[in-house]
C-alpha cells in the first residue's frame, strides 16, 4: 500500500509541475508541442527498444501474444459497441465519443503508470500495447470518423511500429545493442515519465473543469474507460486464467485515459474536438485517483 501510494503520490507531483509550469507561461502551447514530438519520435521509440533487452523465453513470447490479442478485440469491439452505445448523437460527436471510449491513452499514461507501479519489465507489454493502439488506430479508427479514410502513410511511418519491429528482433536473437547506443537511449527512455506527466498537467491547466463536468457523454465516457473497460478485462483475466503482474498490466492498460489522438483526429476528420478535449482531459484528470483503487484490488 505505501508503495502504491508513494509511486502515485510521485506521478501527482510531477502533473503538478507540468500544471505550474504552464500556469507561469513556462510550458506554453507551442513548447508543449515541441515536447510532445520529442516523446513521440525519440523518447518513447528508446523507451520500446530498452524494453526488449531483457532475456527471452517461451513464457514472455506467450503472454505478449495474449496480451496482444485480448487488447485488440477490447478495442475493436469498444469500436463497435461506441457506435452502437453513443447512436443519439449526432455524426461528428458519435465518432469522437466513439473513438475516445474505446482507445485509451497507452503512450502518455501507460509508460509512466506501468513503469512505477510495475517496473522496467512491464515496459515490455506496453510496447506491445502501444504497437496494437497504432495499429488499429490508423487502420479501423480512422474509418469511425470516414469511412472512406484509412492512413496507411502515418500507419508506414509509425516510430512506434518500426521500434517495437526493431526490438522484437533483438528479444528474438538476444542480442544486445552496442554500450554506446545502449548507454544513449537508457539515458533518453529516462525521460519519458517526467516529460509525459508535465505535458498532461499543462493539458490539464488549460482546461476549465466546470464545463467538462457537465457533458454527458464526456462523464459517461470516463466511467466507460476508467471503471467498466478495466472490469471487463478483469473478467476476462479470471475466465482465461490470467493471474499476477499479467494481470495487473492488462487491467491498468486497459483502463487508460482516452487517448490523445481523439482530440488529432476530431480535428482531421471534422469530429467534435471539443467534445474529444473535455474527454481527454476529464478522463485523465480522473486517472490517477482511480488507479489507486484498482490497484488495491488487484493486490
Amino acid at each position: 500500500m505505501d508503495a502504491i501510494l508513494r509511486q502515485t503520490g510521485i506521478l501527482f507531483l510531477l502533473l503538478a509541475l507540468g500544471f505550474l509550469a504552464s500556469k507561469l507561461g513556462w510550458l506554453s502551447r507551442e513548447t508543449r508541442g515541441g515536447i510532445s514530438n520529442i516523446l513521440l519520435y525519440i523518447v518513447t521509440p528508446c523507451v520500446i527498444v530498452q524494453s526488449f533487452q531483457y532475456p527471452s523465453s517461451a513464457e514472455k513470447w506467450r503472454a505478449m501474444g495474449v496480451e496482444a490479442a485480448i487488447l485488440a478485440a477490447f478495442m475493436l469491439l469498444g469500436l463497435a459497441a461506441g457506435l452502437l452505445a453513443f447512436r443519439k448523437e449526432g455524426g461528428a460527436r458519435r465518432a469522437t465519443a466513439t473513438f475516445g471510449t474505446a482507445m485509451g491513452n497507452v503512450g502518455f499514461m501507460g509508460v509512466p503508470v506501468i513503469g512505477a507501479l510495475v517496473g522496467d519489465e512491464g515496459m515490455l507489454y506496453v510496447s506491445v500495447a502501444m504497437a496494437v493502439f497504432n495499429a488499429i488506430c490508423w487502420t479501423v479508427g480512422v474509418r469511425v470518423f470516414d469511412k472512406k479514410a484509412f492512413q496507411p502513410k502515418v500507419l508506414a511511418t509509425s516510430p512506434v511500429l518500426y521500434s517495437v519491429a526493431i526490438g522484437l528482433l533483438l528479444f528474438l536473437f538476444q542480442w544486445r545493442l552496442p554500450a554506446l547506443i545502449d548507454g544513449v537511449t537508457e539515458m533518453v527512455a529516462a525521460v519519458a515519465t517526467p516529460l509525459s506527466m508535465m505535458v498532461v498537467g499543462a493539458i490539464l491547466a488549460e482546461s476549465p473543469t466546470g464545463a467538462i463536468l457537465k457533458d454527458r457523454t464526456a462523464v459517461l465516457s470516463a466511467a466507460s474507460r476508467l471503471i467498466l473497460i478495466p472490469l471487463l478485462a478483469l473478467g476476462t483475466c479470471a475466465l482465461v486464467g490470467i493471474r499476477g503482474e499479467m494481470r495487473m498490466i492488462l487491467v491498468l492498460i486497459s483502463g487508460m485515459p482516452s487517448a490523445t489522438n481523439t482530440v488529432l483526429l476530431s480535428l482531421v476528420f471534422h469530429g467534435d474536438e471539443e467534445l474529444g478535449s473535455r474527454m481527454v482531459v476529464l478522463s485523465t484528470l480522473l486517472y490517477l485517483p482511480v488507479v489507486i483503487g484498482w490497484m488495491l484490488i488487484l493486490g
